[in-house]
């Protein structure tokens, strides 16, 4: 299976590194920290990136031009901001958005066997 490919946007290596660490405790998922939009566009082209963090001490105009640039490539990628003062709060953040975007993508059936019950001809 696939892991879901996590890149980090923070300017703060030692927050980016503890981040990195404790998202790639997740069997599941795989990081990658950058600290320009330079490097974030570079990994991003490179390779199949599924989620994009920024860390709080990006700059909002970064943060535009690289939501930009990310979402015109892949319409469905998952942006977050960091919300919480903490590397594990982050870390609850990208589970919880990965969940919603995996209920959202489920799909369901309706199959009926009396489709044509009532009808004549």
């Amino acid at each position: 299976m696939k892991k879901i490919e996590i890149l980090i946007i923070s300017k703060d290596q030692e927050m980016a590194g503890t981040i990195t660490t404790l998202i790639n405790k997740n069997q599941q998922w795989n990081s990658i920290a950058v600290q320009n939009d330079e490097e974030a566009i570079e990994k991003f082209h490179g390779r199949d990136i599924d989620v994009v963090v920024f860390a709080k001490d990006i700059m909002n105009e970064e943060q535009i031009k690289l939501r930009k640039i990310f979402t015109h490539q892949q319409n469905e990628i998952i942006i977050l901001q960091q919300a919480g003062n903490t590397a594990d709060m982050l870390i609850d953040e990208i589970k919880q958005a990965i969940e919603k975007r995996s209920q959202e993508k489920k799909y369901s059936f309706d199959i009926r066997d009396d489709v044509f019950t009532g009808n004549t001809l």
